[in-house]
This record gives C-alpha cells, sequence and structure tokens, in this order.
C-alpha cells in the first residue's frame, strides 16, 4: 500500500457537531478535526485515512516538517479550510496544509499543553500559560480575551457546546482553585463574549479536558483523583456528581460512549461510568497511569496508552456492561515525555505518537 493522505490527513477526523439556536456565534465547525480528540465526546475518530507505508516506515520526502525555534506542547487541530493551529512557546501559530507557516502571534505567556477549539465561523479559542483565554480569528487577529488573575495556568483544551457554549477550566484564578468556565457570545457581535458562570470545585489544578454528552452534561477530572459531571443552568451551574477514578490528578480527559458511558483513564487503571449517578460500572487494570485521552472506534473498542516508567503499553479492549475484555495490547520502552494519544482512521487503524516516532496498529 502507499501513502494516501498528507501529515493532516494523520490529525484529522469526521463527525460534525453543529446544533443550536440561531443567536449562537461558536458552534463547533463542521472542520476535519476541530478539537481536542475530534468531538465533544473526544471518539478520537477520523473519517479520512491516515499515512500507510508498503515498507512499515516512510520513505525519503513522505514525511514534511516545518521547524519552529521554540517548544511545541499543545496538539494540533485543523481549521474547515485545512489550517493547522497549533502552540510554539509563546506564540500561536497557524500552519498552511503544504507546511508552510501562514502566521504567528504572540500569547500573553507560553502554551499550554492542551489543544485550541475551532467554531463555524473559523474562530479559534485557545488558553495560556497566563490564564488567558483568547479567541483569535482566522487572519490571526487577536478578538477578546478573558483573564481572572494571572498566577496559573489554563491546561484543558476548550469544548464549544451545541448551544455555542465554550467550556473550559482553570487550575486556580482569583475565584478559587479547579475553576471551570462556561462563556457565551452572540452572532451579531463576535468581539464581545458574557461570562455565564464559574464553578470553585476547591481542588487545585486540572488538566483533563471537559467532555459534553448528547444531554449537555460536562464531565471532567481533577486533582483530588475524581472525575465530575456538571450541570449547565443557564446563569449556573450544578454539580451532579462526583466519582473517585484515582488517587493522584487524573490527567486524561473523559470519553463518551454511544450509549452515554463515561470512560476515563487514571493511575488506578480505565473505568467505566454510568452518566446517570456516577456509578463505576468496571475498572480495568492496567500497567501504569493512562495518563492521555481514550479513543473509541465505532464497534466500541476503546484504546488507550498506560505509562509505567519507560514502558508503554497499548490496550485495546471490548467495553460490556459490567466488565472489559482485552482484545490485544503492545508494550514498549521509549524515553520520552507524555504517553500518547491514540487515533482511529476510517479504516480501522489505530495512530499512537510516543517516544521518537507514530505508530500504527491495525
Amino acid at each position: 500500500m502507499v501513502m494516501r493522505r498528507g501529515v493532516a490527513a494523520l490529525l484529522v477526523a469526521g463527525a460534525t457537531w453543529l446544533a443550536g439556536g440561531a443567536g449562537a456565534q461558536a458552534q463547533l465547525s463542521p472542520s476535519p478535526w476541530p478539537m481536542l480528540q475530534h468531538d465533544l465526546r473526544h471518539t478520537g475518530r477520523s473519517d479520512l485515512l491516515g499515512p500507510l507505508f508498503p515498507t512499515g516506515t516512510p520513505g525519503a520526502g513522505a514525511v514534511k516538517s516545518l521547524v519552529f525555534y521554540d517548544k511545541i506542547k499543545m496538539h494540533p487541530v485543523v481549521g474547515v479550510d485545512g489550517t493547522i493551529y497549533v502552540g510554539m512557546g509563546w506564540q500561536f501559530c497557524a500552519i498552511n496544509p503544504n507546511l508552510t507557516q501562514k502566521w504567528c502571534k504572540p500569547l500573553i505567556a507560553d502554551v499550554s499543553p492542551n489543544a485550541a477549539a475551532v467554531d463555524v465561523n473559523g474562530y479559534i479559542y485557545v488558553g495560556d500559560r497566563d490564564n488567558t483565554f483568547s479567541k483569535f480569528g482566522p487572519d490571526g487577529l487577536r478578538i477578546w480575551t478573558y483573564n481572572n488573575g494571572h498566577e496559573g495556568d489554563i491546561n484543558s483544551s476548550p469544548a464549544i457546546a451545541a448551544d455555542g457554549t465554550i467550556y473550559f477550566s482553570f487550575i486556580q484564578n482569583l475565584s478559587g482553585f479547579g475553576v471551570v468556565a462556561a462563556i457565551s457570545q452572540n452572532r451579531a457581535t463576535p468581539s464581545q463574549f458574557t461570562l455565564k458562570w464559574t464553578f470553585v470545585t476547591g481542588e487545585f489544578g486540572t488538566t483533563s479536558s471537559p467532555a459534553i454528552d448528547a444531554n449537555g452534561i460536562i464531565y471532567l477530572g481533577f486533582a483530588d483523583g475524581r472525575l465530575r459531571a456538571f450541570q449547565d443552568n443557564g446563569s449556573s451551574a450544578a454539580l451532579k456528581w462526583k466519582t473517585q477514578v484515582g488517587t493522584t490528578t487524573v490527567t486524561s480527559s473523559p470519553v463518551i460512549g454511544s450509549d452515554g458511558t463515561v470512560y476515563i483513564g487514571s493511575n488506578t487503571g480505565f473505568h467505566a461510568l454510568d452518566p446517570a449517578d456516577g456509578r463505576i460500572k468496571w475498572s480495568f487494570p492496567t500497567l501504569g497511569v493512562v495518563g492521555h485521552t481514550a479513543a473509541q472506534a465505532t464497534d466500541g473498542t476503546l484504546y488507550f496508552v498506560a505509562q509505567s516508567g519507560s514502558t508503554r503499553t497499548v490496550y485495546a479492549i471490548t467495553p460490556g456492561e459490567t466488565s472489559a475484555e482485552l482484545k490485544w495490547q503492545y508494550q514498549k520502552s521509549v524515553q520520552s515525555v507524555g504517553t500518547g494519544y491514540p487515533i482511529i482512521a476510517a479504516d480501522g487503524i489505530v495512530y499512537v505518537g510516543f517516544g521518537s516516532g507514530v505508530y500504527a496498529f491495525n
């Protein structure tokens, strides 16, 4: 087989999340990969094909790259025209599909290890280590910023709900520790926004990112090892439930199954929770910490990576109502930071980046 798509195809995916009232400004873009793990449920699924190489490794010239002069900690997202958005050092950048630089604009501080989100009108939303949440135009113009105290980071990736509300979280700000925020906008005034509400959990730090189910419930992991479910009541948020899923900070983000089951990894394994009450339906033991978000195929198979020292273990499991069954696992020793995010191509091939390369699994 030959390489069927370029670098951007490895990043992109398919489900479109567009709904809500006519007054909403910021529904999620129908672009190939508009947010962390593609969609509000964090399925990690693409309806495009990734690269395939006949010898198992890329040939000369098969992989293009753009070299920046500072660190890249963010996860790339893709706009509707194929533009790739990613942070570099103290700048937020747009990259053309042919991997040439389109523009780079300064942030208030260093980039955080998160992903931006792109809305239906091409506006891009991103947080940084100054605790500043910014909206950029497709041309790189900063439209507005929101900040409530400069001591802290926005490590979570934003999620744009069906009604246009934008959800994200702070590790801390002037309101307290572990703050979840909701922002709304109006189509007629893209340069203005309304802070709908903030919810203070009191738990320092959150590097998990919000997932949103079909009923509008927001799920987010926190530093106390608990997964929380929030109900947006318009002008305020209500905590629906919180469940202990780990003994340290939950750094992976929730994945929502087609039946509403909420899946999340932690330092104690991989867990399935009932969305109604947060009850743990089952836990699957892992070798090490599941530090990053899983992906779920259309047949229900869940893929995730656990880290124990230099060992990475890629798991494929079949979820059931009361337990999960191991389909296969792959193990490798690597020297790198980070666990690895799986993404799933249209043909079911699973791509995971860790160590010094990208691995493809069938």
